[in-house]
C-alpha cells in the first residue's frame, strides 16, 4: 500500500510530528510504501520518503502563510499531483488538508483526517491571536468536508470534532516511542545542568504559548520555590510567541532554567533526569510529553481539562486555574506530612521557618522536627561524594550548609574526637562485638577494631561505605539501612549512633531495631545536637544545627531524646555535653558559619603564626551524648 502522511512541520519540536515520525516508521516497517510531505522538515526520514515543499524562513511570515495557503493554489496543485497513484493521504494539521482534499477529488486518493484539534481561541489575550486561531479553526473546519474518515487523539478530540463539524470519528490514542522506558538513567543530564543531588528538577516541555499556560506554571513554580528553595525547573520548548517569550523570561526567577531545543534522542533522558513532570496547559488534544514522562517512570500534576483525565495515570489532576493547590500537589508528591515520632500525636505548632523548611514543635512532648519533609527516597539523595567534600560548606550560604568540608582529610581530629568516647564506652563494656549504625568512612570503626573490638557498620552512603570497605579494609560494612542488615537478635554489645539520628527519617523504629540486635544489657550511645542548649536558644534561626534543615529532620532536646530512649526499651545511664577536636584552621572556618568577617580575620592571623595545624578541643556545649542501657 502506498501511504502518504502530511504534516506542516516535521520537527523534533513539534509533538504532532513526533507522532508522524513513529507512524510513518511503523507503516513502512509493515512493508508499505510511505512518503512524508511537510512544508519544512528537519527530521530525518527512516525507510521512508520525505518531500519538502517548502514555505518562507521566518516564524511570522511562516504562521501568514500556513492560514492563507489556500491562495498558493500552484503549490497545493503541485503536491497533490505527486499524491497520484497512493492509496491513503493522512492529514495531521491545516493546511495539509487541502492537499489532502484536492487529491481526494482529483486522483480518488482516500483521505484521512488525524484530529490533533486547535486550541481554544478564548486562551490567547492579544486580539490579533485570538482572530489567528478562529481563522484557522474556520479554514479547517471547512478542508474537513469531503474527508473520507476522521481519527481522534483522545475522547476529548473526538467530542471536539463532533461539536465543531459533525463529523465522527474513531479513537487512536498516540503510540509512545519505546525508547521512553523506566530504566533509563537522567544522571548525564542532571550533571549538565548543575543539577545537585539534593536539588529537585521539575520539567516541563512543549511550545512556548499562551494556551500551554507557562506563565502559570511560573507562577505556581515561585510558591513552591518559597517552601522548596531547593527545587528548580526546567522548561524546554520553542517560543512559537516572542512577545510571550519575553514576558516568561521576566516571570522567571534564578531557579528556573529555559532550553529551546532536545533532540529526539536525549528526549527520554530528560525525563529520567526530572523528580516530577509539570504542566499547566489549559489545553490539550492527548499531551504527549505527559504520556512520555510517565512511560520514563515518572509522576504528572496537571489541570483537570481537555484530554487529561484520559492520559494522566500516574499524578495528580488539579481544579482548572487552581495554582496554590497545584503548587501544594507538587510539595506533596516530592514531601510527605508526618505525625510526632515520638508520641505519635499530629499537633504541632510552627517553631521556626528556615529557607522554605517549617521547624514544627510537638505541642504534647516538645519534639522538634520538620514538617512536610522530603519523602525518604528523596532524603538519601545528598549522602554522595560531595556530601564529605563539600566545597562550599565554608560560606555562610544556609542552602549549601550541609555535610562536611573535607571530612576524610579532618581524619586525625575525627579520631581523636572518637577516642575520647570510646573510653566511656569502655568504662561500660569491654570489647566485644561493636555496630555503628551511619558509620561514614569508618574511621569509628577502624580504632574500635584496633582495641580489640568485632567492628560492624552500617551506612546509606554508597562512597562512605566503598571507602570504608575499600580503603580502610574493614569487612563487615553493609551498605543500607540499618532494617536491611537484618542482623541476629541480641548480636551486638555495644551500638553506636554518632551524629546520625537527627537525620533518620523515622528514629524511634531504629532505636527499637537497635535493641532488638543489642545483647541482654547491651549499651547504646547516641550523639546529636542538643535543640535544648544554650546556644540553641540564643543563636535560633543562625544555630548551624537549624540551618542544616535539609539533612537534619529531627532537633532532640536531652529530655525528647532520653524519653524516645525510655520508650523503647532502654535506661538512660549517662548525659554529657559532646565537644570535638578541630585544628586551628578548621576551628576558624566552622566559626565563620557564624561570625564571617570575624573568623576570617583569625584564619588569616592562624595562617600566619603557622599553627593551622595545631590541635584544640572544643566544646560549645550544643551536643549531646547519651549512654543507655537495654532493658534486660
Amino acid at each position: 500500500m502506498k501511504i502518504a502522511i502530511l504534516t506542516p512541520t516535521f520537527s523534533h519540536y513539534s509533538g504532532i510530528d513526533r507522532v508522524v515520525q513513529l507512524q510513518a516508521e511503523d507503516y513502512a516497517e509493515k512493508g508499505n510504501k510511505v512518503a512524508v510531505f511537510a512544508l519544512e522538515a528537519e527530521i530525518k526520514p527512516k525507510g521512508y520518503n520525505l518531500e519538502v515543499l517548502g514555505m518562507p524562513k521566518s516564524l511570522f511570515l511562516q504562521r501568514v502563510y500556513r492560514l492563507l495557503f489556500f491562495l498558493d493554489y500552484g503549490k497545493i496543485k503541485n503536491a497533490a499531483d505527486k499524491l497520484k497513484g497512493y492509496d491513503v493521504a493522512i492529514s495531521h494539521f491545516y493546511p495539509m488538508n487541502l492537499i489532502a482534499s484536492y487529491a481526494r477529488k482529483k486522483y480518488n486518493v482516500r483521505y484521512v483526517y488525524h484530529n490533533h484539534g486547535i486550541g481554544f481561541s478564548r486562551l490567547f489575550k492579544n486580539p490579533l491571536e485570538k482572530l489567528y486561531l478562529k481563522l484557522f479553526g474556520f479554514f479547517n473546519r471547512l478542508s474537513l468536508k469531503n474527508s473520507d474518515e476522521a481519527v481522534s487523539i483522545s475522547k476529548f478530540m473526538q467530542k471536539e470534532l463532533k461539536k465543531e463539524t459533525g463529523l465522527e470519528s474513531k479513537v487512536v490514542y498516540n503510540k509512545i516511542d519505546k525508547r521512553f522506558k523506566k530504566s533509563i538513567n537522567g544522571k548525564k543530564i542532571r550533571n549538565a545542568l548543575k543539577i545537585k543531588d539534593n536539588e529537585r528538577l521539575l520539567l516541563f516541555v512543549g511550545r512556548l504559548s499562551p494556551h500551554k499556560n507557562v506563565h502559570a506554571l511560573l507562577r505556581i513554580f515561585s510558591i513552591v520555590n518559597k517552601k522548596m528553595p531547593n527545587a528548580k525547573l526546567l522548561i524546554i520548548g520553542r517560543p512559537t510567541f516572542r512577545n510571550y517569550y519575553k514576558k516568561l523570561k521576566k516571570l522567571a526567577n534564578k531557579n528556573v532554567i529555559f532550553k529551546e531545543f532536545a533532540g529526539s534522542d536525549e528526549l527520554p533522558y530528560y525525563y529520567a533526569a526530572c523528580d516530577l513532570y509539570v504542566t499547566a496547559s489549559l489545553w490539550e488534544g492527548f499531551n504527549l510529553p505527559a504520556a512520555e514522562a510517565q512511560a520514563c517512570g515518572k509522576k504528572v500534576i496537571a489541570f483537570n481539562v481537555c484530554s487529561h483525565p484520559e492520559i494522566v495515570k500516574k499524578g495528580i489532576l488539579v481544579k482548572k486555574k487552581d495554582i496554590y493547590s497545584f503548587a501544594e500537589a507538587i510539595l506533596k508528591i516530592l514531601e510527605e506530612s508526618v505525625n510526632c515520632n515520638l508520641c505519635n500525636k499530629d499537633d504541632a505548632k510552627l517553631a521556626l521557618k528556615l529557607n522554605g523548611y517549617r521547624i514544627v514543635r510537638c505541642r504534647n512532648c516538645g519534639l522538634l522536627y520538620i514538617n512536610p519533609r522530603l519523602k525518604e527516597k528523596n532524603l538519601h539523595k545528598i549522602y554522595t561524594k560531595k556530601y564529605y567534600e563539600n566545597a562550599e560548606f565554608k560560606n555562610s550560604n544556609t542552602q549549601k550548609l550541609f555535610g562536611y568540608n573535607l571530612y576524610v582529610e579532618e581524619k586525625e581530629d575525627i579520631v581523636n574526637t572518637f577516642k575520647r568516647r570510646l573510653k566511656v564506652i569502655e568504662r561500660y563494656k569491654k570489647p566485644g562485638k561493636i555496630l555503628d549504625v551511619g558509620c561514614a568512612t569508618g574511621f569509628f570503626l577502624e580504632l574500635a577494631e584496633s582495641r580489640g573490638w568485632e567492628a560492624y557498620g552500617t551506612d546509606v552512603s554508597k562512597f562512605a561505605s566503598e571507602y570504608a570497605k575499600k580503603r580502610l579494609g574493614l569487612k563487615n560494612i553493609f551498605y543500607g539501612d540499618l532494617a536491611k542488615a537484618k542482623f541476629k537478635d541480641e548480636m551486638f554489645d555495644v551500638v553506636t549512633i554518632f551524629d546520625v539520628i537527627e537525620h533518620l527519617p523515622d528514629p524511634k523504629n531504629t532505636l527499637k531495631e537497635m535493641n532488638r540486635i543489642l545483647k541482654k544489657n547491651g549499651l547504646i550511645v547516641v550523639t546529636t545536637p542538643d535543640s535544648g542548649s544554650l546556644a540553641a536558644k540564643i543563636l535560633g534561626k543562625r544555630w548551624e544545627e537549624f540551618r542544616r534543615a535539609r539533612e537534619h529532620i529531627y532537633f532532640f532536646s536531652a529530655k525528647t531524646l532520653s524519653k524516645m530512649l525510655e520508650k523503647t526499651g532502654f535506661k538512660v545511664l549517662k548525659s554529657e555535653s559532646a565537644g570535638r577536636y578541630f585544628s586551628f584552621k578548621s576551628a576558624a572556618r566552622r566559626g565563620r558559619l557564624y561570625f564571617k568577617k570575624t573568623f576570617e580575620v583569625l584564619e588569616r592571623i592562624v595562617r600566619v603564626l603557622g599553627i593551622e595545624n595545631n590541635k584544640i578541643y572544643v566544646n560549645p556545649h550544643y551536643k549531646i551524648t547519651i549512654y543507655a542501657r537495654k532493658n534486660g
